[in-house]
């Protein structure tokens, strides 16, 4: 099985107080999309490393089956 290792772990300081994962690409979080584009390939499992604000970021990946969070 291959895997997929997204690191979204850091604090985004040059963004000021906006998370630049969670901000609105196409009407969908950044990192929802790009999760999508890995789901959507030959990856069995994608691992998403997380760290700052990691409830908010795990509310917005909660519906994908082959996330491991």
């Amino acid at each position: 099985m291959i895997s997929a290792v997204i690191l979204a772990a850091g604090e985004s300081r040059r963004m000021g107080k906006q998370n630049k994962l969670l901000l609105p690409v196409g009407g969908e979080a950044l990192l929802v999309k790009l999760v999508k584009s890995v789901c959507d390939s030959d990856v069995g499992q994608v691992l998403v490393v997380i760290g700052h604000e990691a409830e908010k970021i795990r509310r917005e990946l909660n519906n994908f089956s082959k996330l491991c969070v």
